[in-house]
């Protein structure tokens, strides 16, 4: 059995329900805030364990209370024995929610900033050949962790987001898959992310070959490109969006868990969709993520989504 060791970010997630998304110079009330556990790595976390991966959450935690966070993590089942606390505040986000689902994000990273090479190398020396590494662009020392990984034989699946431009001068070659949206994947292949599908996802391939890459196109849905195959493509499942916070890394912990499992790729991505969908329905990130046995029970897995590319 595979293990997966996500290095990965831990947040405070403070959710403001908005009536629009404030404009610069502008003042508006909120109607609500919720305090949600969140982070993408978190979030992916709790996906990649309620999908049924055996799943290690590993990063900073900072001084004080943090039993929003580590509770939703074990509530899930993820394994909290590579998770340190240093002396600096504990990442957090001021995330603002419109009626429609949408939301705008501020992102403050500290612990997850933190992490330090004697930690990280310690944590790796307790995975090895077949394992997965799960990193998002929201910790310190990404490198470092592929090089890593490679090296102990691991598969390394990288979320880039959120991209920044350093991201192109890292080994993207090392890793086995690449999830992106249309932005982060026209700045990776250098093309106008408003460009077709197919020929973003021929981009990022002429720079990373042996990459399996998942695109994310939102509403849209998403295609799937592993090297040597025909693209595979999966529509978004229709439903009533409360908050679509997290919808993104729902997916992710999903579709690689299924990936790993081996399950077909056209279904795993279907299993993906879906679990997305139920997410959205619901307020917060991580603890809106379902269970594989309520996906797999839902009446969103009776018939697969039509692709609007």
């Amino acid at each position: 059995m595979y293990k997966v060791l996500n290095f990965g970010s831990l947040n405070i997630d403070y959710v403001y329900s908005m009536d629009h998304i404030i404009k610069p110079g502008e003042t508006e009330a909120a109607h609500s805030r919720g305090i949600f556990p969140g982070g993408k790595g978190l979030n992916q976390s709790v996906s990649l364990a309620r999908a049924g991966s055996d799943t290690w959450h590993a990063g900073a935690l900072g001084q004080g209370d943090n039993s929003i966070l580590t509770g939703v993590l074990k509530d899930a089942g993820v394994k909290l024995d590579y998770l340190r606390t240093h002396d600096v505040p504990t990442g957090h986000t001021v995330i603002q929610v419109d009626p429609s689902g949408q939301n705008s994000i501020i992102l403050f990273g500290g612990a997850n900033r933190s992490l330090k090479d004697d930690e990280v190398e310690e944590t790796f020396s307790h995975f090895g050949a077949g394992d997965l590494l799960v990193l998002q662009n929201e910790v310190n020392g990404l490198e470092r962790m592929m090089r890593l990984a490679a090296q102990r034989g691991m598969k390394t699946a990288f979320n880039v987001s959120p991209f920044t431009p350093d991201l192109l001068d890292l080994p993207l070659d090392l890793c086995s898959v690449l999830l992106v949206n249309e932005i982060e994947g026209g700045a990776i292949a250098g093309m106008d992310p408003s460009s077709d599908p197919d020929k973003l996802i021929d981009g990022i391939r002429h720079r990373v070959p042996q990459c399996t890459v998942v695109l994310t196109l939102g509403t849209r849905g998403s295609v799937l490109s592993i090297p040597g195959q025909d693209l595979l493509k999966c529509g978004c499942c229709k439903v009533k969006a409360v908050d679509t916070t997290g919808s993104g890394d729902t997916y992710t912990g999903f579709l690689l868990t299924m990936l790993m499992k081996g399950e077909a790729p056209q279904r795993a991505m279907h299993i993906a969709a879906a679990a997305a969908a139920i997410s959205v329905t619901r307020p917060g990130a991580a603890c809106s993520i379902p269970s594989l046995s309520e996906v797999m029970a839902s009446e969103l897995m009776q018939k697969a989504p039509e692709f609007k590319g």
